[in-house]
């Protein structure tokens, strides 16, 4: 199997000047909130799968963020980013 350097992983993964994967750790986040206030584990793996609704599921994980979580107050997670990711 070929090792992927940054020089030749592709552009899509590493936008601009933001790091790297970035967007999956924040879904990993997400994911691992609406995991862990699930009630049944079966049904929630199922609906992390089978996502279609991402403002609801973001909601019902319960996720606010880093900031929220070091008990910072502020703005929702979807208020806080700008305009263009809306």
């Amino acid at each position: 199997m070929p090792t992927v350097t940054l020089a030749r992983a592709p552009a899509w993964r590493f936008p601009g000047d933001r790091p790297g994967d970035l967007g999956y750790w924040m879904g990993y986040l997400i994911a691992k909130a609406y995991y862990e206030r699930a009630p049944d584990k079966a049904t929630a793996i199922r609906e992390i799968l089978t996502i279609r609704d991402f403002d609801r599921f973001l909601e019902a994980s319960g996720y606010q963020g880093p900031a929220a979580a070091a008990g910072v107050r502020g703005e929702g997670v979807r208020d806080a980013l700008p305009s263009a990711y809306h």
